[in-house]
């Protein structure tokens, strides 16, 4: 269950506080940007994370409140309630009582944000972690799950893109009219540092790069985590992705996509030496799945290819200037 919690919901950390055999089940329906799963647990069972990944927004969906989280340095709060990008979570999921979570990626939320007149973001939107009395009273999430799975076992998600589109809009249009939240202030455009073998740069390591590509960079880098497609990217910098791929080979000497892999690749890097700094106690795995490294067998050859070491070691190593 570790694995399928780390693989449809986010790499947490699952243990149970009075030391039962563990055991339980996720049944998970996924289409597109659109995550539902059902959790079932036959003893308690505590779930941290140190950060939520930043490539999506939870809903989990407690019966009778019985379910227990506590978000940052927020109060304990019981019920259903919504968390995502970048919080501290700890959360206790019932025995015997199946919750349900819609997860949807933040690229979503937040295309459907600049649909309905909102400016772009270079920080994600930060949600109250308590469910909405009118989401509570109305049970319109409950409502949305229930159909979201039964159109797609049915095959009503399965034909046109469209079709899974226009429900994955629905959903965040929901989130953001339902859910309070405060939007954070915009940050203005700064210069990047040239990435690892991409591009030239001056005597401060500044690329001297135009306005739409720095936008580019910046995109890449504020959503690293997500399953980006160049069109996302494009459609950031203002260019069409005949422009943008031009401009990364002028400029950059690179593509989009080899540079994405290169920032997610540099993430990895440093989040396996905060292990071996012993400032982390998430797996190799864990990281690996936040960075949007979905095959691990693949993820551990294209690291060593990089660095010239598996991910393993580099957790492993000692930290300069240890023992």
């Amino acid at each position: 269950m570790q694995l399928a919690v780390g693989e449809y919901l986010a790499p947490y950390r699952l243990r149970v506080p009075g030391g039962e055999p563990f055991s339980g089940s996720l049944a998970a329906t996924r289409s597109g940007d659109v995550v539902v799963a059902s959790v079932r647990c036959d003893v308690p069972v505590q779930a941290d994370i140190d950060a939520m990944p930043d490539s999506a927004y939870h809903i989990t969906l407690a019966p009778h409140g019985s379910c227990r989280v506590l978000a940052d340095d927020g109060p304990v709060e019981w019920g259903s309630h919504v968390v995502g990008a970048g919080q501290r979570v700890r959360v206790l999921w019932p025995a015997d009582a199946p919750v349900t979570v819609v997860r949807l990626s933040r690229r979503l939320v937040e295309r459907v944000w600049r649909d309905q007149g909102g400016r772009p973001l270079t920080k994600p939107l930060r949600f109250t972690v308590p469910l909405s009395p009118l989401a509570v009273h109305t049970r319109v999430w409950e409502t949305f799950a229930t159909a979201f799975v039964a159109s797609r076992d049915c095959g009503l998600l399965a034909g046109p893109a469209s079709a899974g589109t226009r429900f994955g809009q629905l959903l965040a249009q929901a989130l953001l009219n339902l859910q309070p939240h405060a939007r954070p202030q915009p940050v203005p455009p700064r210069p990047l540092p040239a990435p690892q073998r991409a591009g030239t740069a001056d005597d401060n390591g500044v690329l001297a790069v135009p306005a739409p590509v720095l936008r580019a960079l910046e995109f890449c880098r504020e959503h690293a985590h997500e399953q980006l497609a160049v069109a996302d990217i494009a459609g950031a910098a203002g260019m069409s992705v005949r422009r943008l791929q031009a401009a990364f080979r002028t400029h950059l000497g690179t593509t989009p996509v080899e540079y994405i892999k290169q920032v997610r690749l540099a993430g990895v890097h440093a989040d396996l030496q905060r292990i071996a700094a012993g400032a982390s106690h998430e797996t190799v795995t864990d990281v690996a799945l936040r960075w949007g490294f979905t095959h691990l067998g693949r993820f551990s050859g294209t690291y060593r290819a990089e660095f010239g070491r598996l991910p393993s070691q580099t957790a492993r190593s000692a930290p300069p200037g240890a023992g």
